[in-house]
């Protein structure tokens, strides 16, 4: 596409992220409205599983929680931009991670589609307005769906995971992420959009989708598609 010119792939776009990171950065949503919306269609034909266990019953319902469920999309669009700020090597493998994850979730969400009892309206005022907007958005009122592995989970996990390896801040964004990610799961579980067994597979899948990515080398993927992009290695 850009073979005739040279361009410096370390050029900050925006400011913000090398035009190397730019690509990976942007197949992200493309590809969360790809799996999560796209496979819906056919999911919605589908008779899902409920694989609520016991201990679920204990999880109280408390919607204030909704507040920390909302912000991790906050939090997402900030990690993500740090991830693309990172060395070419670290952002390729680990946004490659991330794909392999996801494609899980695409497999696992057409083969077997989970589901659990809607939610009780709870709250007034704004938490009840987020509430819903999110329960509305997710069909969570009459026919929750895709729920394992949680994407909330799987990307604040995946993002703490990032942050082990991060060259752009140090140990503070590490600790930062952990708790964010820790509360963010906390979040699906308080606010009754997931039972614990998707919080647990989403954690699972970031773990094999970076081991995957790592061991064999993955993340060349990017480097590929940057040499078709642009002509350069």
């Amino acid at each position: 596409m850009f073979k005739n010119k040279k361009i410096d792939l370390n050029k900050k776009i925006l400011g913000l992220v090398p035009l190397y990171g730019l690509v990976p950065l942007l197949m992200t949503p493309a590809f969360n409205m790809l799996i999560y919306f796209g496979t819906k269609p056919i999911t919605d034909l589908m008779k899902p599983h409920d694989i609520t266990m016991k201990i679920d019953s204990y999880i109280p319902q408390i919607q204030w929680w909704m507040l920390i469920y909302v912000l991790a999309y906050v939090t997402w669009i900030v990690g993500y931009i740090i991830l693309a700020r990172e060395d070419r090597e670290t952002c390729f493998e680990i946004f490659v991670g991330e794909n392999i994850a996801k494609l899980i979730c695409f497999i696992v969400f057409l083969t077997f589609p989970t589901t659990m009892q809607p939610p009780v309206l709870q709250g007034s005022g704004f938490i009840r307005f987020l509430s819903d907007i999110v329960y509305t958005a997710d069909n969570s009122y009459v026919n929750p769906s895709h729920l394992l592995p949680s994407i909330h989970c799987l990307e604040s996990w995946l993002l703490f995971r990032a942050s082990l390896r991060s060259k752009v801040f140090g140990r503070g964004y590490v600790v930062y992420s952990f708790i964010a990610a820790v509360l963010v799961c906390a979040s699906t579980v308080l606010v009754k959009q997931h039972v614990l067994i998707d919080v647990v597979t989403g954690i699972l899948v970031v773990e094999f989708g970076l081991f995957m990515s790592k061991k064999f080398h993955l993340g060349r993927f990017y480097y590929k598609l940057e040499e078709k992009l642009f002509g350069q290695k």
